[in-house]
């Protein structure tokens, strides 16, 4: 979501209505609100404790609940698929090591603000993980360099785990840390809890479920929606219903909707000179969800909000007009943002010296990351996980599917160190958490 090499995905958060204001509301959801589909859950005993080491996806979930603000242990993580990346360098095809360590969870946070409103506010962050070894998958891959037509690089341990944010040179077997990584959470590396890749911010508005902003390793963005002159300018309400993801009340199963977006992207609260004021003129985009069973990578069938924000709309609005990408996000009421897809017309200009977008599907099919999850897509004759929009065929050319999960018998934190802008835009923790 955010910071993978093709796009800059975006979430964040405003105002919450007043049924999720107070810390039992969330446990208490409305069956039919968006809330359900944007939270982790956790697994209850029968007097109601939190079941350490038991996920939703587990036949012992038999009770269940939304995690709640209050909450300060994580039974389980939510992991990606390892797999295997592979990039041209040099003009030499080079096996790069293990995907398999990030990890992802979506915890809700009551934060404080300057007014003492308080509001709930849902962290997404990513955590690449420290690799220790590059896995059974990157060996078998290596083994199959041994002809000399390709070369393989192992990437063990911090601080090569932060994926996107490291580089290979041409001919070096050494994976480099990218100097544009944020020098702050590098330092927090030194024996504490490794700080997070990046983080995404999720909230809902009286209408929508919403994007509005991430941070990540070169200070993020925020994405200012139609409601910013309703709002002052320290008042995360501006940020409302920008990067629509769906409507407040949760379509039904095998229902679907679609909207016109407007928004604006400005810079980090973190950033110096970062306006605060209301943009003088906001983009298109197309926003459209349905709600049905999905298959994710480890065989799941999960029901599924699937959003997709097409990167334009035609001038009437009722379309994605000349959209050449697309970001998916799959909502699910066990996990909440449980996958993100980024898709590129067939035509879409390829980044300098990149492949295009065919051939960076083919290529993240073959890592083994994902599956095709998408539903009406599928594999091509070559490989690739395409589909087809308003007369054009789209590729996905990034994943991430974090259904992967790992039970944490003694309970895990709830969130990684280094989350840069958390408290500094919403405020403080409105209330601390307990054992």
């Amino acid at each position: 979501m955010l910071k993978f090499a093709a796009l800059l995905c975006a979430l964040a958060c405003a105002a919450i209505p007043a049924r999720l204001r107070a810390q039992p509301a969330l446990a208490r959801a409305d069956p039919a609100g968006i809330e359900n589909f944007l939270v982790m859950e956790v697994c209850l005993d029968a007097s109601g404790a939190v079941l350490m080491g038991v996920t939703p996806l587990d036949p012992a979930c038999a009770r269940r609940r939304k995690l709640t603000p209050g909450d300060a242990r994580l039974p389980y993580r939510m992991r990606q698929f390892q797999g295997v990346e592979s990039r041209g360098i040099d003009g030499v095809e080079t096996v790069l090591g293990s995907t398999g360590d990030a990890q992802k969870m979506n915890v809700p946070q009551m934060r404080r603000d300057r007014e003492g409103r308080e509001r709930l506010v849902i962290v997404s962050p990513v955590d690449r993980g420290v690799e220790e070894d590059c896995g059974a998958a990157f060996a078998a891959a290596a083994k199959a360099c041994e002809d000399g037509s390709c070369k393989a690089v192992c990437r063990p341990g911090a601080p090569y785990a932060y994926g996107v944010f490291d580089y290979v040179e041409p001919n070096d077997s050494r994976a480099r840390f990218s100097p544009a990584l944020n020098p702050h959470r590098v330092a927090a590396l030194d024996g504490r809890r490794r700080p997070a890749e990046g983080y995404d911010l999720i909230a809902t508005s009286a209408d929508y479920a919403f994007i509005a902003g991430t941070m990540d390793g070169h200070g993020g963005a925020f994405w200012i929606g139609p409601r910013c002159d309703r709002a002052d300018a320290d008042n995360p309400e501006r940020f409302s219903d920008g990067w629509i993801l769906a409507p407040a009340r949760a379509p039904p199963r095998g229902g679907s909707g679609a909207t016109l977006a407007r928004l604006a992207a400005v810079g980090s609260p973190l950033v110096v000179g970062s306006s605060r004021a209301c943009p003088a003129r906001f983009s298109r985009s197309y926003a459209t969800w349905s709600r049905q069973d999905v298959r994710y990578a480890g065989g799941a069938k999960l029901d599924t909000i699937v959003s997709s924000h097409y990167s334009d709309a035609d001038a009437a609005g009722t379309g994605p007009g000349e959209a050449r990408q697309i970001e998916r996000f799959y909502l699910t009421k066990e996990l909440g943002l449980a996958r993100w897809e980024a898709w590129k017309r067939e035509d879409a200009p390829p980044r300098a010296g990149g492949p295009s977008p065919k051939a960076a599907s083919i290529a993240l099919m073959r890592s083994g990351r994902c599956n095709v999850a998408f539903p009406g897509a599928a594999l091509d004759a070559e490989g690739a996980y395409a589909a087809e929009s308003g007369g054009h065929v789209f590729y996905a050319t990034a994943c991430g599917d974090y259904t992967n999960l790992k039970p944490e018998p003694e309970g895990g934190p709830l969130l990684p160190a280094g989350l840069p802008g958390l408290d500094e835009f919403y405020g403080p923790p409105a209330s601390a958490g307990r054992e």
